[in-house]
């Protein structure tokens, strides 16, 4: 019999079985591959030094990881949402086109879209959180999933207000808010 894992919680898996082997990354996978714990192990094995470059592949645990959060985050419930690919080439409205209100039989007016291109560049989003030791040592499915639901509200919530904000980003490292750039329109009585 199989037993399905939530693929949260495997990153989840593999934090804990780090502090229980104190920090020992080969100690961990070891102990990972003894309770038979194969897709954690593979996390700690492709897991690179200062860099992070392997972190931005998909893998089926971030994946698992990323599916908890977007319930959770506004971008994640909004509906219509394209998805792209990173460093694609995607089309980006510079000049909207324009609507016209036009008589019946009357010529209808020819509008303009302007569109460019714009790559997307991979960004990280990183949440580091501390775990007591006897908690990750004795970490059953309640402390697993009480660290997943911290994590993930941690990483929705930073999500929300980078996505929310109207800050014009840094290259390589955090996107531009939604709000960036936007001019108010005052109220009129």
């Amino acid at each position: 019999m199989t037993v399905q894992i939530n693929p949260a919680i495997i990153f989840i898996k593999a934090a804990t079985a780090l502090v229980r082997e104190r920090g020992s990354r080969a100690g961990a996978i070891e102990a990972l591959q003894e309770s038979g714990n194969m897709q954690s192990a593979m996390i700690l094995r492709s897991a690179v030094g200062d860099t992070g470059e392997n972190l931005i592949q998909p893998s089926p645990a971030s994946d698992g990881f990323l599916q908890s959060v977007r319930p959770q985050s506004i971008l994640g419930r909004l509906r219509g949402v394209r998805t792209v690919p990173f460093e694609v080439e995607f089309p980006v409205e510079s000049a909207p086109g324009s609507a016209y209100w036009v008589g019946a039989g009357l010529a209808k007016p020819v509008a303009k879209l302007s569109l460019t291109s714009a790559p997307l560049p991979p960004t990280k989003l990183a949440v580091i959180t501390v775990v007591r030791g006897a908690v990750a040592r004795l970490a059953g499915p309640a402390a697993e999933a009480s660290i997943q639901q911290s994590l993930t509200a941690s990483v929705a919530q930073a999500t929300d207000e980078g996505f929310l904000s109207d800050g014009a980003g840094v290259s390589g490292a955090q996107p531009a808010g939604i709000l960036h750039g936007v001019s108010g329109i005052a109220a009129t009585a």
